[in-house]
């Protein structure tokens, strides 16, 4: 009787702790809604990051070629206008070039340097919801892709807002450049050694380039 009764204790205790395991493995935990906004914001970076390599991938292919973009002044920052608005754009992907966070660009450009003996190229760009990077290397964004900011978070814009003010007054064409002006630009970027500024207008890369 007493090996019967520690029979059916021990098939007992097996049982519960068979269903705790059981229980345990099969139960969600629940999600924590910070980790889930974190995954998602750095998710969108990545897509965000990559569409802009792709508009300097495309815009350097071009300028490579030789054939379309002649841009052989050294003394000479050119910006290339890229985006999915064909109205504003030089250069346009054969997916939709989008932000993923908005479907418009404020600006978004390619920055290319001749030295003489090859080129330099940078990004610049913001979208209609603030989210942007400063103008920068590939390299400084392979590097910290924490180099995006958005409307409440403005570091590293300086050099960016005046790029922008520059094409904001001059539209397209050549922008020459203060000796104070020059200065700025090149503690800002040690690549950057150059007297003018040309912005490549739409119309302008469509018609003559």
């Amino acid at each position: 009787m007493k090996k019967r009764y520690l029979l059916i204790l021990l098939i007992f205790a097996t049982f519960m702790v068979g269903c705790g395991t059981s229980s345990k493995n099969n139960t969600l935990e629940p999600a924590n809604p910070q980790e889930t906004d974190n995954n998602l914001i750095a998710s969108k970076n990545k897509v965000y990051l990559d569409t802009l390599f792709s508009y300097m991938s495309a815009t350097r292919n071009i300028v490579n070629a030789g054939n379309i973009f002649r841009f052989y002044d050294t003394n000479v920052l050119y910006m290339v206008p890229v985006g999915n608005d064909a109205t504003k754009s030089c250069i346009g992907l054969e997916t939709d070039g989008q932000s993923p966070f908005s479907d418009t660009w404020n600006y978004a450009f390619v920055g290319v340097k001749f030295t003489g003996q090859g080129y330099y190229y940078f990004l610049i760009a913001e979208d209609s919801k603030g989210y942007g990077i400063p103008f920068s290397t590939q390299q400084a964004l392979d590097d910290n892709n924490n180099l995006i900011y958005t409307s409440d978070n403005v570091e590293n814009k300086e050099l960016s807002e005046y790029l922008k003010k520059k094409y904001n007054e001059a539209g397209s064409g050549k922008v020459d450049l203060s000796v104070n002006d020059k200065k700025m630009i090149e503690l800002k970027n040690e690549l950057l050694d150059v007297e003018k500024i040309e912005y490549i207008s739409a119309s302008t890369c469509k018609n003559e380039y």
